[in-house]
């Protein structure tokens, strides 16, 4: 399985490539997580245009990208486009564990940024 990238600090390299995005919800779906983020500037990928899901380029990472194709979909609250990205576990334990939350805190709502698959 293809996974999705992500990371808790604005990456260094090649930042452009990149999505910014806040944790609206964390789940495990199928021995996997499943971040469901809803991307800074609502609708837009932070450049002011609307691009096709999974557009946002590719840099490296310890892992490799897979999206359940939802980009544009909207959460039931405050109904913003949200994009579901799929990592590894041992990946959400290293991202949570460096957002600045205390241990078994929440991460709704802390910042992090994201590649889709395919890059």
């Amino acid at each position: 399985m293809n996974h999705d990238r992500i990371h808790s600090r604005p990456p260094q390299q090649d930042p452009e490539r990149w999505r910014e995005g806040e944790i609206v919800s964390v789940a495990e779906r199928d021995g996997h997580a499943v971040f469901t983020v809803a991307p800074v500037g609502a609708g837009s990928d932070g450049d002011g245009t609307d691009d096709a899901p999974g557009d946002a380029g590719g840099a490296a990472d310890n892992t490799s990208g897979a999206t359940d194709d939802t980009s544009g979909a909207t959460t039931d609250a405050d109904e913003r486009p949200t994009v579901e990205l799929t990592v590894t576990t041992a990946v959400r334990e290293l991202v949570c564990g460096r957002l600045e939350i205390d241990d078994g805190e929440s991460p709704v709502g802390e910042h992090v940024w994201f590649r889709e698959r395919g890059g």
